[in-house]
């Protein structure tokens, strides 16, 4: 067998795809497509029709739009040609299977069990994560130098970064900066060991403790948050713009990583299905909008905001005072 056709990208491909067959079959117990038949709905409407919250249901349903079940238009949802024959309970041509797959869904997530009754992952989870992002940024942090203008960069501060896998790939490009990696002390010493195989131990400088919390400090020319907004509530996100702006030098500028949502936040098929992630991982967290993001940064006082495209995700840079 060519030990080549399964790449690192097919088996996360494979691996995640459960992520979808999720959605769907969640849709199917909620009987979405059924209460949709024929009508054009909002997220507000269906919700009373299923009595859920709204919020987490126009995830589920903005995810349905992204992956061509469902359509969109000024707000309301409705189902697509496909959606309408084969999902809709009580049609001649329904998938009848569908519910009795939703009901094993359980069922296999007890298959390691099965197989080991006495299973305990016993890996450390901070340690499994901080590799496993630090494994997915490599490639974007190569790029990202040749993104950004640091021609006045001297210092900067990493915001929740992790194993420091955006900061060592700035540094590369620009060996003259210094970095202050913010993040938890256990993260932070699974960083340093990244650092230090990366011969940088000597560019860097730290700070322990929740980014929500922590002083920051001052006379940063960049503070970088990579993957860190889509944790956050909308209002914990303003208040984050604020505190980057003060720590920030006049002319300094400020760029985040993350997934960039259109204001309807159907189009980017992996950022629809994030937003699922943060709600079924986190307390505050969301993938958000061009919309979203610049409304906070307006308010931080910053200007000059753009947005580019970076590998899965998105850039947005803006400055202090220019």
């Amino acid at each position: 067998m060519d030990s080549n056709v399964k790449t690192p990208e097919i088996i996360l491909e494979e691996v995640n795809a459960f992520r979808k067959s999720r959605i769907i079959l969640t849709a199917i117990e909620l009987r979405v497509f059924t209460l949709l038949d024929k009508k054009l709905l909002t997220a507000q409407e269906l919700a009373k029709e299923i009595n859920c919250k709204a919020d987490p249901l126009e995830r589920l349903l903005n995810v349905l739009v992204a992956i061509e079940y469902l359509g969109k238009r000024n707000g309301k949802f409705y189902n697509t040609v496909a959606a309408s024959e084969y999902l809709v309970e009580g049609k001649e041509k329904f998938v009848g299977l569908l519910p009795h797959v939703a009901n094993l869904w359980s069922k296999w997530n007890e298959l390691t069990f099965k197989i080991k009754p006495d299973f305990n992952d016993s890996r450390d989870w901070t340690r499994s994560f901080i590799t496993a992002m630090h494994y997915r940024a490599q490639k974007e942090a190569e790029l990202l130098p040749f993104l950004l203008d640091l021609s006045n960069v001297k210092k900067m501060l990493d915001v929740g970064g992790g194993s420091g896998a955006f900061s060592i790939g700035i540094i590369k490009a620009h060996p003259n900066i210094k970095a202050v990696l913010l993040d938890f002390p256990e993260v932070i010493e699974i960083a340093k060991e990244f650092i230090s195989q990366n011969n940088l131990a000597g560019s860097f400088g730290f700070i322990e403790g929740n980014f929500h919390d922590v002083d920051f400090g001052g006379n940063y020319d960049l503070i970088f948050l990579s993957a860190v907004m889509h944790i956050n509530s909308p209002q914990q996100n303003k208040a984050l713009m604020s505190k980057c702006f003060k720590a920030l030098n006049n002319g300094g500028q400020i760029v985040i990583r993350d997934y960039v949502m259109d204001d309807e936040k159907v189009k980017n098929v992996k950022g629809a299905l994030f937003a699922i992630n943060m709600l079924v991982a986190t307390e505050n967290g969301n993938s958000y909008s061009e919309r979203e993001y610049k409304e906070w940064l307006e308010a931080a006082g910053f200007k000059a905001i753009e947005i580019k495209g970076l590998g899965n995700s998105n850039i947005i840079t803006a400055k202090k005072n220019i």
